[in-house]
């Protein structure tokens, strides 16, 4: 006869999950347990157990040979409906277990005694018990012990799982200060990178300007063109160095706006293939009319450039060396099963993907769970700071998106951006079409303080045929407003001497709300703070050409709103 379930049969099985005691491996104290009831009671078979919802399982047995059986033939699951004890002289006298399995065959049990595992509580996990396959009786000294040991068992249990309570917060305690001094380490790198970003990409600016320069004159066939095309080349990497270092420690400017994927993995394109080279397939595979997806785009580049730089040096030297980039809905890029890795957030809403993989030797286990954590690398010293993938991690965390990663030894590696979708408000709203203005008609001011970029910015725009007037501080610039005619733009660097920027902005829009501005960066000043109404901001450091594009766009934005 199967026994019935208790009235509280979910709250039991709840007390029994807390102990964390089922399939775990045998323990020596729970083992000199039943050796010494099955002695004491003279018996070939003693067992402590444990039933579950559908089996019972057996912590400790003595001369059973099997650590679990189902639920159906238990005795011991009879025990749970007694108060204290169950003791059975002889199971076929018993209408209870006359029919069952474990008394007409298997171990042939005749005598069952078993005493309740109960908890403070009052819930009964299992039983003590010891098992004969004659009928018998107990003495009342060997039922007092049984009783006795099944309290040795509970406080076992009790010091078990306070053991392991204690284990757990000690391991949370050790990953909280890890994750304290992470931060604290993210945060001092981040104030350090604040603090010289602003040198540094001026100073990469000069270097990115005059080689466009140079690139420009020099004839193909040059021979001093190769080495200007290695140089600005490494100040593209210094540069990217340093975004690195900036989003690492979360120092970096963060606009998320709505971006169509597939537009931005167009425009890096060329970019990609440059980067990877010959030797490397790069193949794109962009699924159709996808929603925009809500980021910050040149954090997005940044990203792709990374996951595809770290690709093709895992591909380095292989042979049919392959990269593809994909662009879809979460459940049609994602293999069968992955969708469970997904952030709550993206799981709560519309979730779209950026993979890149590669067919490269893939990384063991214990590397790709580290593969994440900030400054670790698998690089000789010297070959890269270690920050690549925890960038990526930083700014998808930004952008209220998430990294995963699948990969296996001789598997290649995939790594999938979670991106959220843009409300459906900000994908309404399309840029005017920016036409071109005539070059030598818009007067523009040009503010910052480094006199030798000052003159590269305004001989960028100067070749376009602007009429270019620059000043060193915002003081000196507003002097120059009261004695210029119209000034169709302002463009100026945030961190200026005397009067920065900022405050250099705030008078204009208090004092010329209709004069546009763009601004050149400060990363670790979040675009939110800029003043006026349209808080357009371009990163340094960027090319002439980005900062023409740029002009003309805010140009044609503004003529197109006095039309």
């Amino acid at each position: 006869m199967k026994a019935a379930k208790l009235h509280n049969e979910a709250q039991r099985l709840a007390a029994l999950a807390r102990y964390a005691i089922l399939d775990t491996q045998a323990e020596p104290e729970f083992d000199a347990i039943t050796r010494l009831v099955a002695q004491i009671c003279d018996v070939p078979i003693a067992v402590i157990n444990f039933v579950d919802c559908e089996r019972q399982w057996f912590k400790s047995e003595v001369g059973l040979g099997v650590r679990s059986s189902p639920f159906d033939g238990s005795i011991c699951a009879h025990a749970l409906l007694e108060a204290d004890m169950l003791v059975v002289h002889d199971t076929l006298n018993d209408p209870r277990f006359a029919n069952n399995p474990l008394v007409l065959r298997g171990p042939r049990l005749r005598f069952y005694a078993g005493t309740l595992l109960r908890t403070d509580d009052g819930f009964a996990l299992g039983t003590l018990c010891v098992l004969d396959n004659r009928p018998r009786t107990l003495s009342p000294l060997q039922i007092e012990t049984l009783q006795c040991l099944a309290r040795q068992v509970m406080q076992l249990l009790e010091l078990r799982r306070s053991r392991t309570l204690q284990a757990r917060a000690v391991a949370e305690q050790a990953l909280a200060e890890q994750a304290l001094a992470d931060e604290r380490r993210r945060s001092a790198l981040g104030k350090l990178a604040g603090g010289v970003a602003h040198e540094l990409n001026n100073a990469m600016m000069l270097v990115l300007g005059c080689g466009e320069i140079a690139l420009a004159e020099l004839a193909a066939d040059h021979s001093a063109r190769r080495e200007v095309e290695e140089m600005v080349r490494a100040a593209e990497r210094a540069a990217d160095v340093t975004r690195q270092v900036l989003a690492y420690g979360r120092a970096s400017v963060t606009r998320r706006t709505a971006v169509d994927l597939n537009e931005a993995v167009r425009g890096m394109a060329p970019r990609l293939q440059r980067l990877v080279g010959a030797a490397i397939t790069l193949r794109f595979h962009l699924a159709p009319m996808l929603q925009a997806v809500l980021a910050d785009a040149r954090q997005l580049e940044q990203v792709l450039v990374q996951l595809v730089q770290n690709a093709s040096e895992a591909l380095e030297g292989r042979e049919g060396a392959c990269i593809d980039v994909r662009t879809g809905n979460l459940p049609t890029v994602v293999a069968s099963g992955d969708a469970a890795t997904a952030p709550e957030e993206a799981k709560a809403e519309r979730c779209f993907q950026l993979v890149v993989s590669d067919n490269g030797p893939g990384m063991a286990p214990e590397v790709a769970a580290r593969a994440l954590e900030p400054f670790f690398t698998t690089k000789p010293f010297g070959a890269g700071p270690g920050l690549g993938l925890s960038t990526v991690q930083g700014i998808m965390q930004q952008s209220g998106g998430e990294v995963v990663i699948q990969t296996g030894l001789g598997e290649g590696t995939t790594v999938s951006l979670l991106l959220l979708a843009a409300p459906p408000q900000t994908t309404d709203i399309a840029a005017p079409p920016v036409q071109p203005l005539p070059t030598g008609t818009a007067r523009i001011l040009v503010v910052e303080s480094d006199a030798q970029l000052r003159v590269l910015l305004a001989r960028a725009l100067t070749d376009q045929g602007f009429d270019v007037v620059t000043a060193p501080e915002g003081h000196t610039a507003l002097a120059l407003l009261e004695q210029l005619g119209e000034v169709k733009l302002v463009v100026t660097d945030l961190l200026v001497p005397r009067m920065d920027g900022y405050l250099f902005a705030q008078h204009l829009a208090n004092e010329r709300p209709w004069l546009p501005v763009l601004f050149t960066s400060d990363p670790a000043n979040p675009a939110s703070t800029l003043p006026g109404k349209e808080n357009i901001l371009i990163e340094k450091p960027f090319s002439s050409e980005r900062l023409v594009q740029e002009v003309r766009r805010v140009l044609s934005v503004a003529d197109s709103a006095v039309h």
